[in-house]
This record gives structure tokens, sequence and C-alpha cells, in this order.
């Protein structure tokens, strides 16, 4: 079973489609912890990063079309 399940998640991981991180389980759970107790939006973890993900990129795109917008000048 264990090697079966082993196997599993290589393939996948494999795939083109995700990435994956490593996270210390610690810090792991104590973020998980923290969106619990101080009642943040988040369904956990791993939706807390999906979200700092889409923040981020979408603030990368408001950027790149200001640079865009506004060249510099050498």
């Amino acid at each position: 079973m264990f090697f079966r399940d082993a196997a599993r998640w290589r393939l996948k991981s494999l795939g083109d489609e995700y990435e994956y991180v490593e996270v210390r389980k610690e810090v792991h759970e104590k973020l998980d912890y923290v969106t619990i107790e101080m009642e943040l939006p988040f369904f956990g973890v791993s939706d807390f990063i999906d979200q700092r993900i889409k923040s981020a990129l979408e603030k990368y795109a408001e950027w790149k079309e200001q640079t865009e917008e506004n060249p510099k000048r050498s």
C-alpha cells in the first residue's frame, strides 16, 4: 500500500500541472491554528497560500501594466 501511494504521489508530482512547496510541519500546524484562532477568511493553510499567491500575481499584473504605461526614460 505504501509503495503504491508513494508511486502515485511521485507520478502526480512529475506532472506539468502542479508544483509542490515544502513547509515544515510545525509551521503548517501553527498557521492552521492561526487561521482558525484569528478567524481569518481562509479555509486553512492551502487556501491561505492560494490567496496570497493570487494576490501577489494580481499586484504584479497591476505593476506591469503601470510600468508599460510609464516606461523609464534613460
